[in-house]
């Protein structure tokens, strides 16, 4: 289970030029980014340090030990005060899946723990908790982003977490019924891991349709979560293989559901699939981890 606590972590800063100690401090782990990537910015009094590696790599990781070991470089540009590092995303789901370290992941659909159910489908039925949980992640974007002069996304100064929907499907559905409306998968893994973290989630499949991957969570042939993702494919269109998008609509219009893709507040029925899917992947900002969503 992922949970944004509000306890101190201990960060230790290190020269990577000599390996000697440059700082500690004691931060909110909610204050915290999920990720620390190559070029994030500190600052430690007064001088500006580019982030080189983070040992744990995992959040999950260091906010379990309480511990955070950070390896930087001096920088030349101006700096981001440790207490001011953004996070790269407006939301992310509270709960991650149980992971079974014993489960080798070399055939697994590898993802960030932070892509986990960012785009989903969900029964429509629920339509009052959906509302409720992009009306908090837009006002992520209206009032906890930083910007560039350009007006582009750097990254928020907060992040919701979403809670309400712990069951996406409340009535499971057939994995094989779902299956049976939708092309044959260019590729069939055993489940999905996460990055940095050994193992594989317990009862998870994935599978991949060109571009476009499906996975979740199933307790044998019933679905309990069921997930979208999008990758960049050489010479496959992005909406994937012929079928893909007629058999997505098909599962939407026959269990009663939407996609939601969370970060750009997008509520996807039946008729826009194809519109959805032929959307521009979101781009990556130099110098900060993670994606920079689309603003809705």
């Amino acid at each position: 289970m992922r949970v944004v606590h509000v306890d101190a972590v201990k960060v230790i800063f290190i020269d990577g030029a000599d390996g000697g100690e440059v700082g500690r401090s004691n931060l909110p782990a909610d204050q915290l980014p999920e990720t620390f990537g190559a070029g994030t910015n500190v600052d430690i009094d007064g001088t500006s340090w580019l982030v080189e590696r983070a040992e744990p790599e995992s959040a999950a990781q260091w906010r379990a030990s309480r511990t955070l070991t950070l390896t930087l470089r001096r920088a030349s540009s101006p700096a981001v005060p440790a207490r001011d590092i953004l996070f790269s995303l407006p939301s992310i789901c509270d709960v991650l899946p149980a992971v079974a370290d014993n489960q080798s992941r070399a055939d697994a659909l590898e993802i960030h723990e932070d892509d986990w159910r960012q785009v989903e489908m969900v029964a429509d039925s629920l339509s009052g908790m959906i509302q409720s949980e992009l009306r908090a992640i837009q006002a992520t974007y209206d009032e906890r982003a930083r910007r560039a002069s350009d007006g582009g996304i750097i990254g928020f100064d907060s992040i919701h977490v979403r809670a309400q929907l712990a069951r996406p499907l409340p009535v499971p559905l057939s994995l094989r019924q779902v299956l049976s409306m939708l092309p044959r998968p260019s590729r069939q893994y055993a489940g999905v891991a996460f990055e940095g973290m050994p193992g594989v989630a317990v009862d998870s499949f994935a599978m991949a349709f060109g571009g476009v991957s499906l996975y979740g969570l199933a307790d044998g042939d019933a679905i309990e979560s069921l997930c979208l993702g999008r990758r960049e494919v050489p010479e496959v269109p992005d909406a994937g293989p012929p079928g893909l998008i007629p058999g997505l609509r098909a599962v939407l219009d026959a269990f009663d559901l939407v996609i939601i893709d969370w970060c750009q507040c997008s509520v996807i029925g039946p008729d826009s699939v194809a519109g959805y899917l032929s959307r521009p992947l979101p781009v990556t900002r130099p110098g900060r981890s993670g994606r920079m969503p689309s603003p809705p």
